[in-house]
């Protein structure tokens, strides 16, 4: 199988589909994409899954919520992303309101040996997100939820669910959780993803409940090329069942060597941290 062109994931990146008006056409086998083998099926996921940051990272970024029935809310936060062979990755996002600095919060997402653990840091106190809350706003209101960043679903079984298209050509794939989280989380069925067929990258993801139709979905908009990295631009979080979105534009970002590892430690998550200085894009 020829060698993809490497797109710049974050866990935040794990997204899919493309525009509200291919949700439909996503979720049907179009044979004009040729399946895969099950050979390559495989070789095409195992690829995936070992794509990683190729250094650590701090982006800044400006989040519209978009409610379908009332005015937009602005935002803005920082995500601190670090990856270590293995399987380890760490990540730290601080967001806040623009209009009212009261509403913020930070988390810290750190995924060991396939387990994954949430912190959450407000008004100076730290706690870890029991797995009921994983699906809970990251702020009232908004869209986007802890489990949304983490992407722990990664991690469980998958199978190839077969090509189509959501505006590009795609391979979807299916993963469901095992029994001891589809016993906590009995609201979450399944996860798919599809992966673009030219960079074997996701461009859009859903969540599905119990019936047939995502309850809700996160897209990639645009990517852009930094380097010889490829990046996201702007991705979108959409709630299928009260058409409520957030939008999520990169404004500017830094490559590092290496991080410092007091940012990801849990032991050390209740200190403030100063804004990196980053180049806007």
């Amino acid at each position: 199988m020829k060698k993809f062109l490497k797109i710049f994931l974050s866990a935040v990146l794990v997204l899919s589909f493309a525009f509200p008006l291919f949700a439909q056409r996503a979720r049907r086998v179009d044979t004009s994409v040729r399946p895969l083998s099950a050979d390559d099926a495989k070789e095409r996921w195992e690829e995936f899954l070992a794509s990683r940051p190729v250094k650590d990272y701090c982006f800044k970024f400006d989040m519209a919520h978009l409610p379908r029935k009332s005015e937009a809310v602005e935002y803005f936060g920082y995500v601190w992303g670090r990856h270590i062979s293995g399987g380890t990755y760490s990540m730290r996002l601080k967001i806040s309101q623009k209009s009212d600095a009261d509403k913020a919060a930070e988390f810290l997402f750190v995924s060991k040996n396939g387990v994954c653990r949430m912190f959450k840091k407000t008004g100076g106190k730290v706690e870890e997100i029991p797995q009921s809350d994983w699906f809970k706003p990251i702020l009232d209101g908004l869209v986007y939820t802890p489990f949304d960043f983490a992407a722990p679903y990664k991690k469980w079984k998958s199978n190839y669910a077969g090509p189509g298209r959501v505006g590009r050509a795609v391979h979807f794939f299916d993963m469901r959780p095992d029994a001891e989280f589809a016993e906590k989380n009995p609201n979450l069925k399944k996860v798919r993803i599809a992966l673009s067929r030219e960079f074997n990258a996701p461009f859009y993801t859903e969540y599905y409940g119990e019936g047939e139709t995502p309850e809700r979905a996160l897209m990639l908009d645009s990517i852009k090329k930094i380097g010889d990295v490829w990046f996201m631009k702007e991705i979108e979080m959409q709630d299928k069942k009260n058409r409520d979105k957030d939008k999520m534009k990169i404004v500017a970002i830094k490559f590092f060597d290496s991080l410092s590892p007091e940012i990801f430690g849990v032991e050390n998550f209740g200190k403030e941290i100063e804004n990196p200085i980053l180049e806007e894009i």
